[in-house]
């Protein structure tokens, strides 16, 4: 047979198959490319809770195998052999009959080499798409092995070898390959080995490793049982696919096809029971919603595409034309507000000018100025990053604030500004630091080996679940129809925020509930400025939410912004303040400024995250460092005090041009590299035009002398591993750390005499 006419066949099969490829292939960027879901790996393993202890495992696991087998039997369900007899109760418990009835007497020599090779590669397509999703996923555990230093093997051997494994099972669409290897299989003795011992091993096997796993503290142990336990299932599917007709007893061939089949409508309804019950999502591990949302969407999409086969009627393409032009309606719809930013009615809405606020501030601390040597102040900029940059701010913010008795946040912090994650770690600190005269409650636990804090307890806690079902389930779905049925995911995240931090704690009444300005309140200048970032998407401009107003056009005023939708008497809360800030791409939502007279069709435009603009905040800090080094130096006391701005950095961006070593980008990726990279290199140039800036760096893990130590990984996102918290919370020790941190608490603590 000519290889162009098996070509044919394949690609055929390809575009048969092209949602299922399509899923895969996300599979692939998902646990291949993106640095959360490796750190997601060791955060099923956390004993967090029991749910988690119970499900993370056996769920991760059984939704992939059942992702797997769905691909499989997809085509199964669709062929013209199957589809014309095909009712609710053949989906449930007959795939194994419909199996059979595509088992085609090739012997026969009515059928020519090309019908032959025609039924060969449409029965076997999809089984190899099946197994290559399991060799993807066992692999990406090994991938993360080797990122994790568990194991100390080439890349280069890793792709080799999964190479090679993924084009046997490309030969097994070669009909004369295949046979060849059937006949290992039929005989007896191998059939009795594999079924009758094999399969019930390997099964023991996945249940001795996921009870190992739970009792065992190892992370690079509880890791390698994580990839044997996906092999077992890999070979399990292969045994199951390729020799099916070798399971002599009926009845268990019925049950098991009867089960998966089950199985598949199981995580259907899982997917929709996270969107109506979203307080189960934190229990959840995002790697299982995710596969449970492929597994809900290749189900619609292919029961469309068997009701437009078995009717006649396009309904996929009907479908597909409705979602488009309701969701294109919703967007116009006065009546949607399922995005609309939650305003709280605040009637004391008169907020000082940064000019005036500077002087009471100043006034209050004049005479310890005087009294000192040289009286520090500090501006606070955070770079964004997620929960890392979140969880990095606040804990060298608390760790100085405890060290000096509450005298950083009381006496010598100005203000607090930033970016993304960054920005709720300052805005968590404030929070505490406001209701606690000297931070007692920093500590959870601390000891020569390592340490604890609240706010690495606060962020070991599952922020993304909800947010991953969000924008792949009910938010998605509310867009479409136009309507608003429940919260969409910025204020879930809110509201998740609120609970962990009171339960951190120890408060009946959360913080984060109160309103932004309610912290100001009669307070005259005794609290740091906290301002909160984020970016307006219609002019472009950032957008800051502030106690005070700026006597410039610059940027746009929150306040003044809800003022233009005459909502005067309006104001937000703490917590929705930071969703807004931190509105992550797609995983967060955008938040949307709705006027408050209903006769009046007014819009305030949407504001995203601030990383989009400034991922650092130091263009305000910049702004708010002049006025105040102004009124200092009327007031004849700029000798007498050291500005300085104190930097966070979770992240180095500095990119060193290196001619020797540069990469050069094709024209086609080069624009979308440049805006991303524009980003970065905008976040390292605010940086760098700070005055008198202190850089506060997070310690990069591949810089680590011991090669063959283990080494976390820590992701971009909203879920750290308890390993990623417990390497970050450690970095207060470091050595370069230690030495900025002893220099700066005792500057503060020699010159705040009173």
């Amino acid at each position: 047979m000519k290889f162009y006419i098996w070509l044919e066949f394949i690609w055929a099969e390809i575009n048969r198959n092209a949602w299922s490829i399509i899923a895969i292939f996300l599979m692939y960027l998902l646990l291949w490319k993106f640095d959360q879901a490796q750190d997601l790996l060791l955060s099923i393993n956390q004993h967090i809770d029991p749910i988690r202890i119970v499900l993370a495992v056996p769920l991760l696991f059984a939704s992939i195998f059942v992702l797997a087998y769905l691909i499989w039997n997809i085509p199964i369900y669709l062929n013209d052999k199957n589809y014309k007899s095909l009712n609710i109760r053949a989906l449930m418990d007959s795939t194994s009959e419909l199996h059979d009835r595509l088992d085609p007497e090739l012997s026969q020599t009515k059928l020519s080499d090309r019908e032959k090779l025609k039924h060969h590669i449409q029965k076997h397509f999809s089984a190899v798409l099946a197994m290559f999703l399991m060799l993807l996923v066992a692999f990406a555990i090994i991938n993360s092995m080797i990122d994790f230093r568990i194991i100390m093997i080439s890349k280069i051997w890793l792709n080799i070898v999964f190479g090679l494994i993924s084009f046997y099972f490309i030969l097994l669409l070669n009909i004369q390959f295949y046979v060849w290897n059937a006949r290992f299989f039929t005989r007896k003795w191998v059939r009795k080995v594999v079924f009758n011992i094999g399969f019930p091993f390997l099964v023991l096997l996945i249940i001795v490793l996921g009870y190992l796993n739970y009792t065992e503290n190892n992370q690079p142990l509880k890791m390698s049982f994580l990839f044997i336990s996906q092999v077992s299932s890999s070979l399990l599917l292969a045994m199951l696919i390729f020799g099916r007709n070798y399971i002599s007893f009926d009845k268990w061939k019925y049950f098991l096809f009867a089960s998966l089949s089950m199985s598949v409508w199981f995580f259907v309804l899982l997917f929709i029971v996270l969107n109506l019950v979203i307080a189960i999502n934190p229990h959840i591990n995002p790697l299982v919603i995710f596969v449970a949302a492929l597994i809900f969407y290749l189900v619609l999409i292919y029961t469309f595409k068997l009701l437009a086969k078995k009717w006649k009627v396009p309904f996929f393409t009907i479908f597909l034309i409705l979602i488009v032009s309701l969701s294109i309606r919703s967007q116009t719809l006065r009546e949607f507000e399922h995005y609309a930013v939650p305003l709280e009615t605040y009637a004391e809405r008169e907020r000082p000018t940064l000019e005036s606020y500077v002087k009471q501030w100043i006034d209050q601390r004049e005479d310890q100025i005087l009294k000192n040597r040289k009286f520090p102040i500090y501006l606070v900029s955070s770079q964004g990053g997620g929960s890392k940059a979140g969880l990095w701010s606040a804990l060298i913010l608390g760790y100085i604030n405890q060290e000096t008795k509450g005298k950083f946040f009381n006496n010598h912090l100005f203000s607090l500004t930033g970016a993304s994650g960054g920005s709720v770690g300052n805005g968590l600190f404030f929070a505490e630091a406001s209701q606690s005269k000297d931070s007692t409650e920093f500590w959870d636990d601390k000891s020569s080996n390592h340490i604890k804090t609240k706010m690495g307890e606060f962020y070991e806690n599952n922020y993304l679940s909800s947010s991953i079902s969000g924008v792949l389930g009910r938010d998605f779905w509310q867009s479409i129809i136009g309507t608003s049925l429940t919260k969409n995911r910025g204020e879930i995240l809110a509201e998740e925020w609120e609970r962990n931090f009171a339960k951190v704690h120890n408060n009946t009444k959360t913080i984060l509930n109160q309103d932004f300005l309610s912290f100001y309140e009669n307070k005259q200048a005794s609290l740091p400025l906290l301002i909160i970032n984020t970016t307006h998407i219609q002019s472009g401009r950032y957008c800051y939410i502030s106690p005070v107003g700026f006597e410039t056009t610059a940027y746009i005023d929150f306040y003044e912004l809800l003022d233009s939708c005459y909502c005067f008497d309006k104001s937000i809360k703490l917590s929705t303040a930071l969703s807004l800030n931190a509105s992550f791409p797609l995983i967060g939502s955008v938040g949307d400024i709705r006027g408050c007279d209903e006769e009046m069709d007014l819009q305030g435009g949407q504001l995203a995250d601030a990383g989009y603009y400034d991922n650092i905040g130091g263009t305000i800090t910049e702004f708010i460092y002049d006025e105040l080094e102004k009124q200092l130096i009327e007031r004849g006391l700029r000798s007498k005090v050291e500005l300085v701005n104190l930097v966070l950095v979770n992240e180095n961006t500095y990119t060193k041009i290196n001619p020797r070593s540069l990469e050069n980008y094709n024209q086609l990726t080069a624009p979308l590299q440049t805006v991303m990279n524009v980003r970065e290199g905008h976040t390292y140039q605010t940086s760098r035009f700070l005055s008198n800036p202190m850089f506060f760096y997070m310690h990069n893990v591949d810089k680590d002398k011991q090669r063959n130590q283990f080494k976390p990984i820590i992701p971009l996102g909203r879920y750290l591993s308890e390993v990623a918290v417990e390497y970050i919370e450690n970095q207060l020790q470091s050595p370069s750390n230690y030495h900025m941190f002893e220099n700066l608490i005792t500057d503060i603590n020699q010159n705040s005499r009173k």
